[in-house]
């Protein structure tokens, strides 16, 4: 039973590695999230795929360090340009139609996003706070 469950894991970890690029067309991160649970998924298996997610997660952690400085002055104009960010990707959704301008808007709001959630560590606060409220829950 353990040999089905790692061909399993294993042939689903590289359906998703081999997906990814696919994915990566569309509108937000996707490809990167598909390629990462490929990983995890052969990382169950395989020391060389938990090594390299492993440093992997290490360089984006240290990126996103270095790129969201703790300076009130930068941290105050990447709140700016991501709150400019989603309302240009919400007012390209409310004005135009067709596949070009809303691949556009959703590019918009998603990097407005991710730069409002990477500012000011409030991605790792958020996550700290949901697993403590989770490990309270049990």
């Amino acid at each position: 039973m353990r040999h089905v469950r790692q061909i399993i894991l294993d042939g689903l970890g590289i359906l998703l590695i081999l997906a990814a690029p696919f994915l990566g067309i569309l509108p937000g991160p996707g490809g990167i999230l598909v390629f990462a649970a490929g990983l995890w998924l052969l990382g169950h298996n395989h020391g060389w795929a938990k090594r390299w997610l492993e440093k992997t997660k290490q360089k984006s952690l240290n990126l996103v360090d270095s790129f969201f400085v703790n300076n009130p002055l930068v941290q105050a104009l990447y709140d700016l340009v991501a709150v400019l960010l989603i309302i240009l990707g919400v007012y390209i959704l409310d004005t135009r139609s067709g596949t070009i301008p809303i691949t556009f808007a959703s590019l918009f709001n998603v990097l407005g996003l991710s730069v409002i959630l990477g500012n000011r560590k409030r991605l790792q606060r958020l996550t700290k706070y949901l697993s403590e409220l989770t490990s309270t829950k049990k």
